[in-house]
């Protein structure tokens, strides 16, 4: 009995010394930091910068003469309009030649070439699909199978608009879930 009051007397003090110890926060001690000595602003000196000069009156071609007139007198017509002849006709882009083949990047196959991949791996989806009985398969893996179709279907609109690298990763998608649909 003695010792089961010393063992309770003592977990008593061990903790009441503990929580004597604890605080809601700590709190560090305020550090006296010195105040931070900004030198002053050095002077900026702005030299102007001289502008170039302004453009000159430009190059007038010669004069016609002047040939003593009446002071009503109306100019010649020849005068008044230059001949149509040698005035500068307009200047048209030239097109750039029909045999240049279009830019691409160097990985990028020819249309040709991505279309036949495209469809290779669209082909080894549809053919995964129609391996699979749709009827056995539960609703959640049912819209798997819709959608791996409509991913495929998706694929072929992307190759008409010329979206090979697009159609490429629906064709991808579309093959692996069917892959899925077929290992389960």
């Amino acid at each position: 009995m003695v010792n089961i009051l010393r063992t309770v007397a003592l977990i008593a003090v061990a903790s009441l010394a503990g929580a004597a110890c604890t605080t809601a926060r700590a709190v560090a001690p305020p550090i006296e930091r010195p105040a931070l000595d900004v030198p002053p602003v050095p002077p900026r000196l702005v030299e102007p910068v001289p502008l170039p000069p302004p453009p000159g009156p430009e190059p007038v071609g010669d004069l016609p003469p002047v040939s003593p007139t009446k002071p009503n007198a109306k100019p010649a017509a020849s005068a008044a309009k230059p001949d149509p002849k040698t005035e500068p006709s307009p200047v048209e882009p030239v097109p750039p030649p029909s045999n240049t083949p279009p830019l691409r990047t160097p990985g990028t196959p020819d249309a040709g070439e991505a279309t036949r991949r495209i469809r290779e791996v669209s082909a080894r989806a549809q053919g995964i699909l129609e391996g699979t009985d749709y009827q056995l398969l539960n609703g959640e893996r049912q819209a798997q199978y819709e959608n791996a179709k409509r991913l495929i279907s998706l694929s072929e609109d992307a190759i008409k608009a010329s979206n090979f690298e697009f159609a490429r990763n629906l064709a991808e998608k579309a093959e692996r879930l069917a892959k899925e649909l077929q290992g389960r």
